[in-house]
């Protein structure tokens, strides 16, 4: 049976793991798996976590952060990861993960959970309209990089 709870510092390495296993599988030269929990303990205070497990494995995790304002001034949820060992996949991890992501926004008095996935991520994409969410096609997404924001920032 796979259970789901918030992630907290005893579950670093674990999550470490599972997030070096993300930036391969995203073909990204990360670093490796101290560096990645040495990041994450930094990053918990503002960045949460709902981890899956079967008895003591860890098959996956959702990171996500409160948003506000969301739809007038009700909070809502923006999820950057979800992720699911490769060997756990099909197997109702990222829909345990998603419906404890529910349950989490709804008793903080979310009124949405925002996320993106890659064009080419017809898995996911079919994964999350199973679930009952919504594609957004009027919206751009953005990005500025580590140099843009550096640039930015020095405008007068």
């Amino acid at each position: 049976m796979i259970e789901v709870r918030p992630a907290t510092p005893p579950d670093i390495p674990a999550l470490g793991r599972l997030m070096a296993e993300l930036l391969v599988h995203y073909d990204m030269a990360g670093p490796d798996e101290a560096e990645v929990a040495k990041a994450l303990a930094a990053q918990m205070p503002r960045v949460e976590f709902l981890l899956a497990f079967e008895r003591d494995d860890l098959l996956g995790f959702a990171s996500f952060s409160p948003l506000f304002p969301g739809l007038g001034l009700d909070p809502q949820l923006y999820m950057k990861d979800l992720y699911v060992a490769a060997a756990a996949r099909g197997c109702g991890v990222a829909r345990a993960l998603m419906c404890a992501l529910a349950r989490t926004a709804i008793a903080r008095g979310c009124v949405r959970i925002d996320w993106t996935t890659d064009r080419d991520n017809l898995q996911a994409q079919a994964a999350y309209k199973a679930l009952g969410a919504v594609r957004l096609e009027e919206r751009v997404y953005y990005r500025l990089d580590e140099e843009a924001i550096a640039r930015l920032a020095d405008v007068a």
